[in-house]
């Protein structure tokens, strides 16, 4: 939501200052009976209000223009020039009848032989500049054709015209530039990937494109104008736009997931939109006015329902839902302008109009980015518009298919056995009308079944397939099934008749000419051999190699098992000291036997609840599952004898270690409890168990040798120490990044 505020916020901001513009720089027109003063500090002057109709003698002009006069001064005391224009009438693509052209300033003449009138094609095809010497009041007259009445009619200041000129075409440039860079990186993304969703994105930016340009009059006086006009034009421009745009949604989150009775009306709704196109194009009546109303709301219903869809979790629409609400905002930006609210504000329109190109940037950032896109178009698209036809199916599908009816007489039909055969295999034939599977004398080998073809109740073959494989077997099908020509691979297995279940790979095709396939026609083959391979593989990986015991990677396994319930998982480990010593005194065969017992020992003290893991060669930790955070589960003189005594007797160095005796290492710690948030000390062992941390160990020493006194290292200083500690850091570091 945060983005689509902010860009409502640079719409209404935009809007403000373009405002403030118009207000500061076009003057308000006079009462009808008073002169424009040429010589106002206005950048320009609004002449709509002071023109009044004027009838030639000659009659009406043939191309059905108009006359219009006004009285002009000038109050300065040199001669004042100023450049006449006509901007854009308010709702002038609403028309029911197209206008063939722009309203334009044709001609425009003085009563005043001292007022000079000259044609300024620098500026646009239908500028004037009006020079009126000081002290002068004359009549002026205007031909405008294809504008309201009174038109609108703007007298320019030349500095500013020029840079209002300049400004505007570096705006409109740019965005030109950044829409059809968009449109670029869609269709080379297309052009790469072959999807649907790229391919639909790079026509419609392709279509905004045509329209920016279009609005610029670009197209003006053009062979693409010439039938019904640059409205006409532009409206069909649109049309074409909002149906790649339903493309796009459709390929993205189709509506047909949720109402399946859609797909229907989605191709004849592109169908309309493309004779629309077409209409509008010729110029056929009140078309525009219809095409511009359908986008109105066309797009505002897909903004809606993609915005819906992705926060209904679908991925895709969570990518495109911020560049559908962009060209939302944008459509209903351009609706306003064209009823006439920025009316009088020469560059406020065509700010709301700049914002297309926000949207077609997010829209190629969509298409391009890692998570963009370019990677949901690998749905398998459907046919219909804009859709590739399903895939013919595989030459040999004719003799597939009479293989599972038993017919083997034809010479294709012999060549293909004779292949299935030799690769040990056998033929799927599902037929989803009927839903029964039938199986070539080869497939039904493989199950254990004699007698030749065999043909089964789909939902008993089902039921077959093992409880574990047997959701992901069915939601292939059905998920397939709506894809027709599509070429797929599962792997599941099957009971046989001997009871067990091997393993089999399907690799098959949809075949089908509607949206649902009516049969799925593929090989089956026994891989049983294979996963076996792959599952003692990768037990290997998952052992090690001289103690058989569980390394880390299983120890990461057994995690990854726990799910959710690792949170209650604790970890009872023993980290043996010495261990080269006791390797060196035991050999390689004692040390691993030691490993075993340690380990069993170690997982029987937590109530055989977790399997031993060696990590780092001298440690053993078996995962188990505690009691929710229960701690009466294990008591604090139990936690203290595993962590000593109990620890030392799992590993048989009881004899050395583990509690303090005359003859044994004197491994010692000695934690203070006078500190205050020690107090009060009610029972010593549950203390040092629950409360006591490292922060409170104060002596320490190792085989007698004090190490650390009052929390001081003593072994070493402590810069060497911590300068050890940056060294080992640094080096982690740069393997890591490696």
């Amino acid at each position: 939501m945060l983005p689509l505020l902010a860009l409502l916020f640079a719409l209404v901001a935009s809007y403000g200052v373009a405002t403030a513009q118009r207000d500061h720089q076009i003057a308000s027109t006079p009462a009808a009976d008073a002169p424009i003063d040429m010589a106002a500090p206005a950048a320009a002057l609004e002449l709509e209000g002071a023109l009044s109709p004027y009838h030639a003698p000659g009659g009406n002009e043939s191309d059905g223009s108009r006359w219009y006069i006004l009285t002009v001064s000038n109050s300065a005391k040199g001669p004042v020039s100023r450049i006449l224009v006509a901007p854009e009438p308010a709702g002038a693509a609403l028309r029911i009848f197209p206008q063939p052209d722009r309203a334009r300033l044709l001609q425009v003449a003085s009563s005043d032989g001292g007022i000079t009138v000259h044609p300024e094609d620098g500026f646009s095809r239908d500028a004037f500049r009006v020079t009126v010497p000081p002290a002068t009041t004359a009549a002026l007259a205007i031909r405008v054709a294809n504008a309201d009445s009174p038109p609108s009619v703007l007298a320019w200041r030349e500095p500013e015209l020029m840079a209002y000129q300049r400004q505007l075409a570096i705006f409109l440039a740019a965005v030109a530039g950044l829409i059809a860079t968009a449109a670029a990186v869609s269709g080379g993304v297309a052009a790469m990937t072959g999807h649907s969703a790229p391919g639909w994105a790079a026509l419609m930016l392709a279509g905004l494109f045509g329209i920016w340009l279009a609005d610029a009059g670009q197209f003006d006086a053009s062979l693409l104008t010439a039938l019904g006009g640059p409205y006409g034009f532009a409206a069909a421009l649109e049309a074409l736009s909002l149906a790649a745009a339903i493309g796009l949604v459709e390929a993205v989150a189709p509506l047909s997931d949720r109402w399946p009775w859609s797909e229907k009306y989605r191709r004849w709704t592109m169908l309309a939109l493309l004779a629309l196109a077409f209409l509008a194009f010729v110029g056929v009546p009140a078309v525009a006015v219809t095409v511009n109303i359908v986008l109105l709301i066309g797009v505002t219903a897909l903004a809606a329902y993609v915005v819906r869809r992705g926060g209904s979790g679908s991925r895709a629409a969570r990518v495109l839902a911020p560049s559908a609400a962009v060209f939302a905002l944008v459509t209903l930006g351009a609706a306003l302008a064209a009823l006439g609210v920025f009316q009088g504000n020469p560059i406020a329109a065509k700010i709301v109009g700049g914002f297309a190109a926000a949207g077609a940037v997010l829209v190629a950032l969509a298409i391009a980015a890692g998570e963009g896109l370019g990677l949901l178009g690998a749905a398998p698209a459907r046919a219909g518009i804009g859709r590739p036809a399903p895939a013919d199916p595989s030459p040999v599908a004719p003799a597939l298919s009479r293989m599972t009816h038993g017919d083997r007489s034809d010479e294709g039909t012999q060549a293909a056995l004779s292949a299935i055969g030799a690769s040990h295999q056998g033929v799927y034939d599902l037929d989803f009308r009927t839903d029964t599977l039938r199986l070539s004398p080869e497939a039904a080998n493989l199950i254990g079944f004699t007698g030749g073809p065999r043909s089964i109740d789909h939902s008993a073959w089902t039921g077959r397939v093992h409880p574990d494989d047997r959701a992901v077997y069915s939601d292939a099908l059905a998920d397939y099934r709506g894809h027709p020509g599509l070429a797929f691979r599962i792997e599941f297995r099957v009971r046989s008749e001997g009871g067990r279940y091997p393993w089999f790979e399907l690799r098959a095709t949809m075949i089908g000419d509607g949206d649902e396939a009516d049969r799925c026609l593929g090989l089956m083959a026994d891989v049983t051999t294979r996963k076996e391979s792959e599952a003692a593989i990768i037990d290997r990986t998952l052992r090690d190699p001289l103690t058989g015991l569980g390394n880390r990677v299983a120890l990461m396994e057994e995690l990854e098992r726990l799910g959710k319930r690792a949170i209650d998982a604790a970890f009872a480990v023993l980290d043996i000291d010495r261990f080269k010593v006791i390797h060196a005194s035991l050999g390689d065969a004692g040390t691993d036997a030691g490993l075993h017992h340690g380990a069993d020992r170690l997982g029987t003290s937590v109530g055989g609840r977790g399997r031993g893991v060696l990590s780092g060669g001298a440690a053993v930790c078996p995962p188990f599952l505690h009691s929710g955070g229960d701690a009466s589960a294990l008591h604090a003189r139990q936690a203290l004898a595993m962590a000593t005594l109990d620890g030392a007797r799992a590993l048989r160095l009881d004899q050395s270690i583990g509690s303090i005796e005359r003859g044994k290492f004197a491994d010692l710690t000695a934690v203070e409890f006078a500190a205050p948030e020690m107090l009060p000390c009610y029972d010593p062992i549950s203390h040092l168990v629950y409360a006591a941390g490292r922060e409170n160990v104060s002596h320490v020493w190792v085989a007698g040798r004090l190490l650390v006194e009052g929390r001081e290292l003593k072994s070493r200083p402590k810069n060497d120490l911590e300068n050890l500690a940056l060294l080992w850091q640094n080096r982690l570091s740069m393997e890591t990044m490696a």
